[in-house]
């Protein structure tokens, strides 16, 4: 059983390793925050680093403060400004810290994909996820 499980880890590691290059060909992620406890990723496309680039652009806001990704209660990803916690993992965008995640990642965030609709309301970020990668992370 001990086997079965190291090939199962090893095969989850090169999954998400082949999944990160394969967006990254196509351009696709611009950063990932890795949860050490799963080593599932949470991938930001280069979309919503922009966008969120610039909302911080547009916020008035104290040193080291970047918008935190949390999970709202209905599911969807809520963005506030807040300021850096021990632990805090941070997502870089040329050069600026746009966003924070706590550590351990919430649940819903592994194995998922942060992205961007851009509306005449203003930015939509929205996550999607993979389910499989995230419910044999969970198992496991």
């Amino acid at each position: 059983m001990d086997k079965l499980q190291e090939k199962v880890e090893y095969a989850e590691q090169h999954y998400e390793k082949i999944k990160k290059m394969r967006a990254e060909s196509r351009g696709e992620v611009a950063a990932e925050v890795k949860s050490e406890v799963t080593q599932q990723t949470l991938s930001i496309t280069a979309a919503p680093a922009t966008s969120l680039t610039e909302m911080l652009g547009t916020m008035p806001r104290a040193p080291g403060q970047a918008l935190r990704l949390t999970v709202a209660p209905t599911g969807g990803v809520r963005l506030t400004l807040d300021a850096q916690r021990l632990g805090d993992a941070l997502v870089q965008h040329v050069g600026m810290t746009v966003m924070l995640v706590q550590t351990p990642m919430p649940p819903q965030l592994l194995g998922a994909t942060l992205d961007v609709t851009i509306t005449p309301g203003g930015p939509n970020f929205t996550l999607t996820r993979d389910q499989a990668a995230v419910e044999s992370a969970l198992s496991g």
